[in-house]
Formats: C-alpha cells, sequence, structure tokens
C-alpha cells in the first residue's frame, strides 16, 4: 500500500510542477531561449530531479521545450505561428471526431447535453464562479466529443494537446469576462449538439470555425493584452 500511495504522491508532484512551468512558458517568465535544468528546477520545486527530468518530458512533448544536441533545454516558447498551428490541429481532431459521430447509427448524446445544461446554470451565477467554471466544463465538453468518436488513436492525439489547449481556455475565460458567457459558451455548445443530434454534416464546418478561428483569436488577444505575444 505505501508503494501505491508514494506512486500517487509523485505523480500528483510531476503534474503540478508540469503545470507550473507551462504557465510560466506562457507568461514568458521562463522566455523563449532560457535554458533549463534539471538542479535548479529541482531546487525551486523542491522536487527530485528524476520528477524534474518527467516534467520536463512533457513540455517536450507539447513543443515547448526543445533538447539540444549537449542534452540542455531550451525554452521554445509561444509564438503566433504556435498557437496557429495547435488551434488548426485540434480542429483537425475534433471535426474528424464529429464526421465519425456522424456516421454512427445510435449515439448517446447525454454526456455534451449535461455540459450544455451546466453552462446554462452558471448564466445566474456570479461572474466569479462563471469565470471560474466555465473553461472546465468547456473541457470537459470537447474531451466527450472526442470520446464519442470511438477511435483511440485520435482520443490519444487529443491527449496531447488537451493540456495546453485547457491552459490557453483559462486564460480566455479570463480575458472574454463573465459577459460573453451566453453568446459565446451557451450558443456554441448548444449549437453543436443540436446540429450533431440533427446530423447535419454542417456541423463540421461550425465546429471547424469554433476550434480553428474563434477559440484562437480569442487566445491571441489573451496573450497580447498579457503582453506575451
Amino acid at each position: 500500500m505505501a508503494k501505491t500511495i508514494n506512486s500517487i504522491d509523485r505523480t500528483a508532484t510531476v503534474a503540478n510542477v508540469v503545470d507550473a512551468i507551462r504557465n510560466k512558458i506562457i507568461l514568458q517568465e521562463y522566455p523563449a531561449g532560457q535554458k533549463l535544468t534539471e538542479l535548479a528546477l529541482s531546487a525551486e520545486y523542491k522536487i527530485s530531479r528524476g520528477s524534474v527530468r518527467t516534467a520536463l518530458q512533457v513540455m517536450e512533448n507539447e513543443g515547448l521545450i526543445a533538447t539540444l544536441p549537449n542534452g540542455r533545454k531550451l525554452v521554445v516558447g509561444i509564438t503566433e505561428k504556435f498557437v496557429t498551428d495547435l488551434y488548426e490541429t485540434r480542429g483537425m481532431l475534433e471535426c474528424e471526431a464529429a464526421r465519425l459521430i456522424l456516421a454512427q447509427e445510435r449515439v448517446d448524446y447525454t454526456g455534451l447535453a449535461e455540459i450544455v445544461n451546466l453552462f446554462n446554470e452558471l448564466e445566474s451565477s456570479p461572474d466569479e464562479v462563471i469565470i471560474a467554471s466555465r473553461s472546465t466544463h468547456n473541457e470537459r465538453f470537447h474531451r466527450i466529443l472526442l470520446e464519442m468518436s470511438r477511435n483511440r488513436p485520435l482520443l490519444q492525439c487529443w491527449n496531447t494537446l488537451e493540456p495546453l489547449i485547457t491552459a490557453f481556455t483559462n486564460f480566455n475565460s479570463q480575458v472574454l469576462g463573465a459577459k460573453t458567457h451566453k453568446n459565446f459558451y451557451i450558443n456554441t455548445h448548444d449549437k453543436i449538439l443540436e446540429m450533431l443530434i440533427a446530423k447535419d454534416p454542417a456541423v463540421i464546418e461550425y465546429l471547424s470555425y469554433h476550434t480553428k478561428v474563434a477559440a484562437r483569436n480569442d487566445t491571441l488577444q489573451g496573450l497580447r493584452r498579457m503582453g506575451c505575444l
């Protein structure tokens, strides 16, 4: 039992450090070109070098860190092209998921419907509750969409992109403010659900705009406001 607990604790620690490093790279607290060493990060976050190594590997998989020929880690940073490419790839995955869902004879839309209801319930909530909760609901909605495709490799690709997309979505939520909640979150996700249920192939084009254009523009706007681009 002790071994299991230690394993869980280590995983949680690595996840926390990954989130911290990712956010610092996005906010340019670790600017592009900065070298990151296991020794320095181990001291900063008070975890083992092995845990730091794991965290840095995750960051490299997300495209935020590169390994130099000498083995050192270098912050690649966030650029407008990187953000555009990220959302373009996200859109490809979600549009393919929608196409696969449309091709299925029997589909359970309960999960998506529950998230849409949660979005609607937030409308009468205080601003701080809306801002804090809607990005979580948004993340869950799009994950369920990928799960409904029943395509495991597609979901594996999504798993790689999801943490970075979630980080950006959190920033977007802060930038948008609570007043845009109904128009941007409720209407958009309700429309996606309605079109899927109706087997309307136009949902692919609608979803493409939502993921590749609207979400990307919100992220770029948020990063510019924070002086990160």
